[in-house]
């Protein structure tokens, strides 16, 4: 699997390489196309290293994910949450005739009410921002 990382130069440029090893859940060594290897070290993502309690663990997860693995079994889908996407509950009243008309547009598309609401909703704050 080749994957390309962007370097730091404030050229924009970016290095190309074939995973070769796992240090650790957020730290990789890929060997580019002139035999080089470059260690790289994921930003933002902080995983435990080696020798700290589940340090083995990432790494193998890590490895799973380089290697291009199903990991859907090594996840917990029930407690992931989008950052500034955690709900709250709003309730509104709108008149019969806005539910009727609300009720057919999402049959029409296949879709709950709730759903077509929170689309048109975000949309509109899309467009006034």
């Amino acid at each position: 699997m080749i994957f390309l990382f962007p370097s730091i130069s404030s050229a924009g440029d970016c290095i190309a390489g074939r995973v070769v090893s796992v240090a650790d859940g957020d730290t990789i060594t890929i060997l580019t196309s002139e035999n080089k290897q470059v260690k790289i070290r994921f930003a933002g993502i902080d995983t435990p290293e080696k020798k700290q309690e589940f340090g083995q663990k990432a790494k193998e997860f890590d490895k799973k994910f380089e290697a291009g693995e199903d990991m859907t079994d090594d996840l917990d889908f029930s407690k992931a949450r989008r950052v500034n996407q955690e709900p709250k509950r709003v309730n509104i009243d709108f008149p019969a005739w806005v539910v009727e008309k609300l009720d057919k547009q999402s049959k029409r598309l296949g879709i709950t009410r709730q759903a077509l609401v929170k689309v048109w909703i975000a949309e509109k704050l899309k467009e006034a921002v």
